[in-house]
């Protein structure tokens, strides 16, 4: 039976990134002098998988939770714990494939901060990821015979991560952030020989 289709991406994308414009054009944009060494987050967004036997672009969402602290002015700790699912087929000779991935990151790192004390600060970092996943494929070797297998594992891998902090009001921030995740997810026979993807993940946070 043909799995529903994941929500539309995009729409989460325009919704988040609309939210923050709207909010950025109101008056308080401003950075605060005495500012909370904790800020707590939640953003969304795409993801598109590094691998290249795909005859179509994956259908993807994301999105996480994060909780973040300054031990200094420069520095960055974060922990975050998210979701995603993606889907996509595969041609190969005369079969064909589908294949689904459904994962729930979760994440540890730091980054530094460049242009502390300043309304828009870029950050650079990068941690471990354990994720927790469920894979299903379907092949058809020919008309009225598939195969479907499904897995379930916890893999180790790591992230680097880009993003930009831009102030909206004295405690809320809009949040634009780029990841590479390696996320090495066992493999059968037929599938990509990896699932490392990037992100693009936009979204909101509030210092406490």
């Amino acid at each position: 039976m043909a799995e529903k289709p994941f929500p539309r991406p995009a729409l989460v994308v325009a919704a988040l990134f609309l939210a923050g414009a709207v909010a950025a054009a109101s008056p308080g944009g401003t950075a605060s002098a005495a500012e909370s060494p904790v800020v707590v987050g939640i953003r969304g967004g795409v993801d598109v998988v590094a691998a290249s036997q795909y005859t179509n672009q994956p259908e993807s969402v994301t999105g996480d939770l994060f909780v973040r602290f300054f031990p200094g002015p420069s520095v960055a700790v974060e922990a975050t714990v998210g979701y995603r699912s993606a889907s996509y087929d595969q041609a190969s000779g005369l079969s064909s494939s589908s294949f689904s991935i459904r994962q729930v990151p979760i994440m540890a790192g730091a980054a530094w901060v460049f242009l502390p004390g300043q309304a828009f600060r870029p950050r650079l970092g990068a941690g471990i990821a354990v994720l927790p996943t469920r894979t299903k494929s379907t092949t058809s070797l020919s008309p009225g015979r598939e195969e479907t297998f499904e897995t379930s594992s916890t893999v180790i891998g790591g992230y680097v991560e880009g993003g930009l902090q831009a102030p909206i009001q004295e405690k809320l921030m809009a949040e634009v952030s780029f990841r590479y995740v390696l996320n090495p997810v066992p493999q059968e026979s037929g599938k990509p020989s990896s699932q490392n993807y990037f992100s693009a993940l936009f979204g909101l946070s509030a210092r406490f």
